[in-house]
């Protein structure tokens, strides 16, 4: 049987960044919060990103 290929679908942060906002201005409380937590993990991701490649 012949290997399948993989397929990644992982979705971009800019893909999900206009869903963040939706839920941050008309999700419930639980929503607002988890979307608040994402961008703040995303925000953290960045700030690491651009300490690893300071030149």
């Amino acid at each position: 049987m012949p290997k399948a290929d993989k397929l990644d679908i992982t979705p971009s942060w800019q893909g999900l960044l206009p869903y963040f906002f939706l839920v941050l201005e008309q999700g419930d409380a639980e929503g607002r919060k988890i979307a608040r937590e994402e961008l703040a993990r995303m925000a953290k991701a960045a700030d690491l990103y651009n300490e690893l490649n300071e030149k």
